[in-house]
């Protein structure tokens, strides 16, 4: 093995990981409204990465023309259906 992935299976995980990293992001914005004043500092931390996050998944996304409005594969579901509990 040299290290290397194929382009598609990077660009599945790309979109893949960008669905897994919303659905992250609304269980820490949850998180945070439900969390007192002095506890909200590292939610709101958590929200602030994971935004940063998803602005570099946008940004690989254009590099690659890629789009990103692709359906949630079953291991993404699974973890968004974890997360929805």
């Amino acid at each position: 093995r040299d290290g290397t992935i194929a382009d598609q299976d990077f660009n599945r995980w790309l979109v893949q990981d960008a669905l897994f990293v919303r659905d992250l992001l609304t269980f820490q914005a949850r998180l945070l409204a439900r969390a007192e004043r002095p506890a909200q500092t590292a939610p709101a931390a958590g929200c602030a990465a994971l935004v940063s996050e998803l602005d570099w998944f946008d940004e690989q996304a254009a590099a690659r023309a890629i789009d990103m409005n692709q359906p949630a594969l079953p291991a993404t579901l699974a973890y968004r259906e974890l997360l929805a509990q």
